[in-house]
């Protein structure tokens, strides 16, 4: 891979472009949250130096995810006003981000993405990209319910994969979404979704959790698309819906 070199760690190299369009993240995700998208590749400088050491023992996939995601974010950061500063993630992992920013990161072979706002009715975002690819028939039950499950049923069976794999994206992109508001950690069976293949969109119609704040979470918006090799999904709660 291309090395770039950058002095100064605000400077933002050029990136590789994906097949995917980032306009058709920005459509999922609706007005006021700013999408970067780029393929991963090895940064040299450009990030900071305490980014550099939190993955200096990383495999080189490791640190071309690491690197190019931070970039991608701090080009998007740039556009709602925030200035350059080091983005590592919280002791449990999740994305830290600028207060007052909302964000979400996901990465995969040949895909990076970062989704950030500033917007105050944005409560969380979650995005995913997968290779789309079958999902494992052995992984179902871990990855689904049993109402899930029974839905794959009466699925065409040479759409099961996909469709498995649309579970699993979608609830990824939902935990990430939830995540910034409960700090909590849930399992694939703690939520249960319904998609409208018509509509390309999917709604939570099961979640373990009780309270208030969970209520909350059931008007969580989902979107998904199938575009150039990838399984996209989206997540929002905003104040607006719920």
């Amino acid at each position: 891979m291309t090395i770039p070199r950058f002095d100064c760690p605000s400077a933002v190299p050029p990136m590789d472009e994906v097949a995917i369009d980032r306009s058709i993240l920005t459509s999922m995700l609706g007005d006021g949250i700013v999408v970067d998208i780029a393929a991963p590749m090895l940064v040299a400088s450009g990030l900071f130096p305490d980014e550099l050491e939190y993955v200096a023992r990383a495999v080189d996939q490791r640190k071309a995810e690491f690197g190019t995601v931070r970039l991608c974010a701090r080009r998007a950061l740039r556009q709602i006003g925030v200035a350059p500063c080091s983005l590592l993630p919280n002791p449990d992992r999740s994305p830290r981000w600028p207060k007052g920013v909302t964000g979400s990161i996901t990465h995969t072979t040949g895909c990076c993405a970062v989704a950030v706002t500033n917007a105050p009715h944005v409560i969380g975002i979650g995005i995913d990209i997968e290779q789309d690819t079958p999902l494992r028939l052995d992984l179902e039950s871990m990855i689904c319910t049993a109402t899930e499950r029974a839905w794959l049923d009466r699925a065409e069976q040479r759409e099961r994969g996909f469709f498995g794999k649309l579970y699993f994206s979608a609830k990824e992109a939902f935990y990430k979404c939830q995540y910034s508001t409960t700090r909590r950690f849930l399992d694939f069976g703690d939520v249960e979704i319904e998609f409208d293949i018509e509509r390309q969109s999917f709604r939570i119609t099961m979640l373990t959790h009780q309270g208030p704040i969970w209520d909350i979470l059931r008007s969580t918006e989902g979107q998904f698309r199938r575009v150039a090799g990838f399984i996209i999904t989206t997540a929002v709660l905003s104040s607006r819906s719920s």
